[in-house]
Order: C-alpha cells, then sequence, then structure tokens
C-alpha cells in the first residue's frame, strides 16, 4: 500500500478514488501504454514504410520503443486544481520527467528525453464509468470541444480551456493576439521549457489546435 501510495502521490486525496487501489494502478497502467503506443506510431515513419522494415539492421530500434515487460515506466501523478465540466470527472496531472524505469525492486534511468515537451501530462478520469480523458502531454488525446461547449467570442473560457489543453507546455499569460474569419491567434509563454510561443486555434475546431515557437 505504501509503495502504490508513493508512486501516484497525493492521487488518494481524491476521495472517489480511495474504494478501489486497484483501480488507481489500472488508470496508471492505462496512461503509460498510451504514451508508448503514441511514441510507436510517431516513430514509425523512421522504420516502416508500407508494412515493411526499412531496414532488418535497425528494426530491434523500433521493437524497443516499447520497454520489456519487466520494466516499467515511472511516473507522478497528483490532484489537480483545474475542474472538468462533465459531472463526475477528476482532473489528474501527471509529471514524467526524463524516462525511469522500474523493475525487480530497482530503477533504471535515461539521461536524455527523446520527445519535445514531454514532462508534463494532464487527463481527466471518472471511475464510475471508467472513462479516462487524454487532454493534454505526448500520448493519443481525446476530443474535448463537445464536453466544454465554449461560445464563440468567449475568450476568457477559452483561455482556461487552452490552459488545460496545453498543459504540457507549462504555458503562463495566454493573451489574444489577433482573430480572422477562420482562428484565433493567441501568445503565452513557458517558464518551465524558457519559450514563447504563438497559439492558433480554429473557430470551427476547438480541438484543432497548433502551437508555434516565437
Amino acid at each position: 500500500m505504501r509503495i502504490l501510495l508513493s508512486t501516484i502521490g497525493c492521487l488518494v486525496c481524491v476521495c472517489v478514488f480511495t474504494q478501489d487501489v486497484d483501480y488507481l494502478n489500472t488508470v496508471e497502467q492505462r496512461i503509460i501504454k498510451n504514451i508508448f503506443l503514441y511514441r510507436a506510431k510517431l516513430d514509425e515513419i523512421k522504420y516502416i514504410k508500407n508494412g515493411y522494415f526499412l531496414s532488418d539492421e535497425n528494426n530491434k530500434d523500433f521493437v524497443n520503443i516499447i520497454p520489456n515487460t519487466d520494466k516499467r515506466l515511472k511516473i507522478k501523478m497528483k490532484a489537480s486544481n483545474y475542474s472538468y465540466p462533465l459531472e463526475g470527472y477528476n482532473v489528474l496531472e501527471i509529471y514524467k520527467g526524463n524516462d525511469s524505469y522500474s523493475y525487480n525492486g530497482g530503477t533504471i534511468s535515461t539521461l536524455e528525453m527523446k520527445y519535445s515537451f514531454d514532462d508534463y501530462f494532464l487527463i481527466a478520469v471518472n471511475p464510475k464509468k471508467d472513462i479516462i480523458k487524454y487532454i493534454s502531454g505526448n500520448f493519443f488525446l481525446s476530443k474535448l470541444e463537445s464536453d466544454f461547449q465554449i461560445n464563440e467570442g468567449d475568450i476568457e473560457s477559452l483561455i482556461q480551456y487552452l490552459n488545460m489543453k496545453l498543459f504540457k507546455y507549462q504555458l503562463r499569460n495566454i493573451i489574444l493576439k489577433e482573430q480572422n474569419s477562420d482562428s484565433y491567434i493567441f501568445t503565452a509563454e513557458s517558464i518551465d521549457y524558457s519559450i514563447a510561443v504563438n497559439i492558433s486555434v480554429s473557430k470551427d475546431d476547438y480541438d484543432n489546435i497548433v502551437v508555434n515557437k516565437q
């Protein structure tokens, strides 16, 4: 029990989860699987074309994107101050940092991150319905626009939405710069990553967001 608590941080403070410790472990496993599925898809172009390995010499590198079954990616989860608009959901912040894997009571760490903006993730969990909303991070994401139902022109609500959708960038001071018939253009800065960014949000689909460094 103490080992599980150290892994999931203050997640147990969310009272709705406390009735089933095994479910906490299941949530973590599903997050980790999504991370590695996303990495495999992201790196597929490097190793595979038309269903075939580009090289028999490096096909082992593609397989190694997913760790062996005796190793488990270490992540830290905690309850978030963000709220999800649908009833029954609890928002959780996840920190991974450089990849570390636990195995047989030990830990092995990688020295460098292979993927950009790979430290932070954000999800919302409904344990009663057994649903995870993947909000932000380097994994496959959930469509969220219909859940938030933001009215066109409601810039304050849109900025709150963007703070969650773009959580992986750890942005501050999201400000509307301009808009046209197709999109909103925002600016923001990330203290964690020491960058300033431009954010383009489609007015037709608030899940269609493009982030570029200034």
